[in-house]
């Protein structure tokens, strides 16, 4: 009798292991449908999409601000070649002038990805462009290197938040399949953006006065 007993408590061991992993492996299959159906949906939603007028005019103003930092980056460039001098003060050296833009920008990109997840992406964005306009400002009425480097660095800072806010809007606004295409385009824009800032920073050399 113990002998059968233990024979019999084995036997039903094994029957409800089974049972156990036969209900694994369904409910295994019933997940993986599930994400399958899932996956599919999505992918249908993503297939059918159609970017309206929201998503051009942000396009829009994305590839604008880029275009505006990349001109920034340039422009100067050919002034700074053609003059380049070394001086024993600081700010002597026209290489402060594109070596601050440059710095301030990489500084604020992340600083400005922070700010936009407290705060939200548009008014950072608002933020970096009035501070990109009142570093053109102060650029513009500059009259010496002192004043034209601090200039480029409140430049500098807008349009590295400009940069960041650009690519978060993006990812905000357009569905994260077709992302990549319209980052090509903003990114193209940005690339215009430069080659106009070399070819403009040329004729300013050759047809106007760098007075520093």
């Amino acid at each position: 009798m113990g002998v059968e007993y233990i024979e019999f408590s084995h036997a039903k061991d094994g029957l409800e292991s089974q049972l156990c992993n036969c209900a694994s492996s369904q409910n295994l299959v019933e997940v993986a449908s599930a994400e399958h159906l899932r996956h599919n949906a999505t992918a249908n939603l993503a297939a059918e999409w159609k970017p309206g007028v929201k998503e051009w005019l942000v396009l829009t103003c994305v590839s604008l601000l880029l275009t505006m930092d990349a001109f920034n980056a340039t422009v100067l460039l050919p002034m700074i070649t053609n003059s380049l001098a070394t001086s024993e003060q600081p700010l002597g050296s026209t290489l402060w002038i594109e070596a601050s833009y440059i710095l301030a920008s990489a500084a604020s990109q992340p600083f400005s990805a922070m700010l936009a997840a407290i705060f939200g992406v548009g008014p950072i964005a608002l933020g970096a462009a009035v501070l990109a306009t009142v570093g053109t400002g102060v650029c513009s009425g500059s009259m010496s290197l002192a004043c034209l480097v601090p200039g480029r660095f409140v430049q500098g800072v807008g349009c590295g938040g400009a940069i960041t806010t650009s690519l978060l809007m993006i990812d905000e606004v357009i569905p994260c399949p077709h992302q990549a295409r319209f980052t090509g385009y903003a990114l193209q824009a940005r690339a215009v953006g430069a080659i106009v800032g070399l070819i403009f920073g040329g004729v300013l050399v050759n047809h106007a006065v760098w007075t520093f």
